[in-house]
């Protein structure tokens, strides 16, 4: 499992979080994944999670810094990822789309399951949309559906796949990318269709 934490303050946090729970099998990169091998401005959140490479949101207090960039391509092209990779989550605060834009080899090669936050009032100020992180994420044919919570807040953590279709002003929510080839259960997948 790998893990990329340009957060000091989180990347401090998983480190104590990795440790003391023996999960020794977790590489953590303390760098932002990106479109570009470079040093990057990172905004600082003092909200824990609310960090991002995406200047101008509406979070406040946001504190600049640089941090390494990295293209998760380049890594694997440098054997330091062990392939294939089977599933990818990304939680990026609007810096999605650059994150795709770094790996699309691997996507092509290893066709991962994807799952990724949409939420494009922090796409907007990086020049993008939900359209924009929904049509990288289906180039190769994947499936796309939102990721719901069945009715019922003591349900189990029992989750719905709603198929979904490139489109603008998705809400905010997370979205599975399935590749083709992926058989899923039927009982997942809801039979209504967002657009």
């Amino acid at each position: 499992m790998y893990s990329f934490e340009p957060d000091p303050n989180a990347l401090e946090r998983l480190k104590r979080t990795i440790a003391a729970n023996e999960c020794h099998w977790v590489t953590v990169f303390p760098v932002a994944a990106g479109a570009r091998d470079e040093e990057l401005l990172f905004n600082i959140s003092p909200t824990l999670g609310w960090s991002t490479a995406v200047a101008g949101t509406h979070h406040p207090d946001m504190i600049p810094i640089n941090v390494p960039g990295v293209r998760i391509d380049t890594l694997a092209a440098r054997g330091e990822l062990r392939r294939p990779i089977r599933f990818v989550k990304i939680d990026v605060e609007g810096f999605e789309c650059s994150v795709l834009d770094g790996m699309t080899q691997l996507l092509a090669e290893d066709a991962p399951l994807v799952l990724t936050e949409v939420n494009d009032l922090m796409l907007r100020p990086n020049g993008h949309t939900t359209r924009d992180v929904l049509e990288r994420l289906c180039s190769r044919g994947q499936r796309l559906f939102v990721v719901r919570e069945r009715a019922g807040l003591l349900n189990g953590s029992q989750v719905a796949l709603q198929p979904i279709t490139p489109k603008e002003g998705l809400p905010f929510c997370d979205v599975v990318a399935v590749p083709p080839q992926m058989e899923l259960p039927s009982d997942l997948i809801s039979t209504s269709q967002l657009g």
